[in-house]
């Protein structure tokens, strides 16, 4: 994809995602699978994710009602069932993301992560 990082813009909306999508783990697991950690993904329906953010908002914000109703459990326990597989598939201890983002990001906005550091 021919964009130019210095004209791309978020509120570019499209463009500007397709460009983020240039970054995305599966883009470049491929060439890099010699020399990181071994990787396993597993594919997150849109059903998933919104029973994530349910699950989010009502336990860990205390949000409950309709955030609560929506957290299909077995679905959740499909999905865990899913994350040990892959887990297990490299040897029983992996780290589990969610995201881009990364657990160093946290230092950022946590004041207590750099004083362990």
């Amino acid at each position: 994809m021919g964009v130019d990082p210095f004209q791309v813009r978020e509120k570019d909306g499209a463009p500007y995602k397709r460009y983020q999508a240039l970054f995305d783990v599966d883009r470049w697991l491929p060439a890099l699978t010699p020399v990181t950690f071994p990787t396993v993904l597993v594919p997150l329906t849109l059903g998933h994710a919104r029973m994530l953010v349910a699950w989010y908002m009502a336990r860990v914000r205390g949000q409950a009602g309709e955030a609560n109703a929506a957290v299909d459990t077995e679905q959740l326990t499909q999905l865990a069932g899913s994350l040990d597989e892959a887990v297990n598939s490299v040897g029983g201890g992996a780290f589990v993301r969610l995201s881009t983002r990364s657990p160093k990001d946290a230092v950022q906005v946590t004041p207590f992560f750099p004083s362990i550091f």
